[in-house]
């Protein structure tokens, strides 16, 4: 993509590997060093994500033995987290950070969009060194910290105030949110299990539709991976037969085809039946890229009522340190953000209109969030 593509991600810098200690200055015991290393582990509902990093070393960016495996893939978070130190044993280092989606503040863990399920003393007891949690959106809020200029894009004139509560947030498997005060405190969040509220005729359409299936509508179900594919089954179905509402590209009234009559949409008819395939955003994606009617209009959807969402954060905790936008799913459909009319959305807030017209939007696009997120939060305290 171009330089100027306001949210695909940047790889962080790679930092060069620590040289040798030299003669004159003895290694450390093996177990002093290990004390230093830490494991970190970003847990989606679709990926698991894992990297060591060196508490003590000069760059507090620097993820090691970055690999990526798919939840579906492994029985268990125990049976990742030993596939992915392989030979490797936990004496090589001295703490685990685990970012899980969903609260963690209990002993029994249960996660958002993903099966794992595990105790809390009992993992810690199984891996036999200091373990903690936080949440995944925690993690992301401390990586917003850590970003270097060209990682943060931002719409409009806007800027933070770094004296500000600042909202992170994005959509995924799931719809993450975060908070971070000023000095530096994270709040984890669920807000993305709030209801969702229509702003447009259009929306309470697809309203009507979805609650055939849903006894309730959060932003998550409409602002999510999963959310994109019920987004663009919703449009099918609004379209099918009837003169569905103005869709960009296709004249006021004018029938939108329904996704089931054309080769392309036969295509996702698969997904569609699997709505928690992780492939399925991206098909719908290359439809709309394609100009496919119901999957623009899907993908439009889509970042208004993430706009509308936003500006909601930012309204519930004064957000003068801005809302910044996160997440893989966003990234997938960056070509598509129209940033003027996701300005106007997020702005639409009747006597607070003015208020969220000052609220920066700032695009992370830095790779791996969730780990930087996780090496930071275990520096807090270290002076690092």
């Amino acid at each position: 993509m171009p330089s100027d593509d306001p949210i695909h991600a940047r790889a962080a810098p790679a930092s060069a590997a620590p040289s040798d200690p030299s003669p004159a200055t003895p290694a450390p015991p093996s177990s002093e060093r290990a004390g230093r290393r830490v494991l970190l582990a970003d847990i989606g509902g679709t990926w698991a994500r894992f990297a060591t990093h060196d508490l003590d070393g000069d760059d507090p960016r620097d993820l090691q033995g970055f690999r990526r495996f798919r939840c579906r893939d492994f029985p268990s978070l125990q049976a990742a987290i030993r596939t992915y130190l392989g030979a490797r044993s936990l004496a090589q280092v001295g703490q685990v950070c685990l970012a899980l989606p969903g609260p963690v503040d209990r002993e029994e863990i249960s996660l958002s969009n993903n099966p794992w399920r595990f105790s809390r003393p009992a993992l810690e007891a199984e891996l036999g060194v200091p373990l903690t949690l936080i949440n995944d959106f925690a993690a992301q809020a401390y990586a917003s910290d850590r970003l270097v200029p060209d990682e943060l894009h931002l719409t409009g004139a806007p800027r933070p105030d770094p004296r500000g509560v600042r909202v992170v947030l994005g959509p995924g498997t799931g719809l993450g949110v975060a908070v971070r005060l000023p000095g530096g405190l994270v709040l984890p969040s669920e807000a993305g299990h709030t209801g969702f509220s229509p702003a447009s005729e259009h929306e309470l359409d697809l309203i009507r539709v979805l609650f055939s299936r849903h006894p309730r509508i959060s932003v998550e179900r409409l602002v999510s991976g999963p959310g994109l594919v019920n987004l663009f089954e919703a449009n099918r179905i609004l379209a099918g037969g009837a003169t569905p509402p103005s869709t960009p590209g296709t004249a006021p009234g004018a029938r939108v085809e329904d996704a089931s009559e054309d080769a392309a949409g036969d295509a996702l008819r698969d997904a569609l039946e699997a709505p928690d395939d992780p492939t399925a955003p991206a098909r719908i994606a290359e439809l709309a890229a394609q100009g496919h009617p119901v999957a623009r209009r899907a993908v439009d959807d889509f970042f208004n009522i993430l706009a509308s969402f936003s500006g909601d954060m930012a309204l519930a905790v004064w957000a003068t340190g801005g809302v910044y936008i996160s997440g893989a799913v966003v990234r997938k459909l960056a070509a598509f953000l129209d940033e003027d009319r996701f300005r106007a959305r997020f702005q639409a807030k009747g006597r607070f209109e003015g208020f969220c017209a000052g609220v920066a939007i700032g695009w992370m696009r830095v790779e791996e969030p969730g780990l930087l997120g996780c090496a930071a939060r275990m520096r807090i305290g270290r002076g690092a």
